[in-house]
C-alpha cells in the first residue's frame, strides 16, 4: 500500500503512526522482542533516519543500529547487516524483518517465525511470502519447491 502524502522521504511508513499510536517500526521491534532479546535486535537505516530510528526506539542500544551510508535496495541493506553480525557471531541465525508490513495475526505470525527458526538451525534457508491475491510488479514472488 503507497501511503502518499503522509509517507515522504523525509518520514517514511515506518515512521507513520497508523495502528495503536505507534509507528510500524515499534510495532515491528514489539513483535521481534517476544522471540527474540532486544540485545539481539539490529536495525539497519539510512543515516539519515538514525534520529528518527533512536526516538522511536529509545532502549536500543546505538551500537545494534547499523548506518547504511547511502541508501540502496534491501539487498544492499542486508549484506550490510549480516556482514556486521557475522563478524560479531559467526553462527548466528538471522531474521530479516521490514518494518514496513502490517501483519493483522501477530500470533500465528510468531508461530512460524519460530517454526522457521527451527528449520533454519539445521542450516536450511527460510524465506516467508504470502499468496498474492493479484498481480503486482511492485512485489517480488516466491516459486516453491
Amino acid at each position: 500500500m503507497r501511503l502518499w502524502p503522509k509517507s515522504r522521504q523525509s518520514l517514511p511508513k515506518q515512521f507513520l503512526k497508523l495502528f495503536r499510536n505507534k509507528s510500524f517500526l515499534q510495532l515491528t521491534f514489539e513483535r521481534i522482542e517476544k522471540i527474540v532479546p532486544k540485545e539481539h535486535i539490529y536495525v539497519v537505516t539510512h543515516i539519515h533516519y538514525a534520529d528518527i530510528v533512536k526516538m522511536h526506539l529509545p532502549n536500543l542500544k546505538d551500537e545494534n543500529i547499523i548506518i547504511e551510508p547511502e541508501r540502496k535496495e534491501t539487498a544492499a541493506c542486508v549484506s550490510l547487516s549480516l556482514s556486521i553480525i557475522k563478524k560479531k557471531d559467526p553462527e548466528a541465525i538471522v531474521g530479516i524483518f521490514p518494518s514496513d508490513h502490517f501483519i493483522g495475526n501477530e500470533e500465528f505470525f510468531i508461530k512460524q517465525i519460530q517454526y522457521g527458526y527451527e528449520i533454519a538451525c539445521k542450516k536450511s534457508m527460510v524465506c516467508f511470502g504470502i499468496k498474492p491475491n493479484r498481480i503486482d510488479t511492485n512485489y517480488g514472488y516466491i516459486k516453491k519447491g
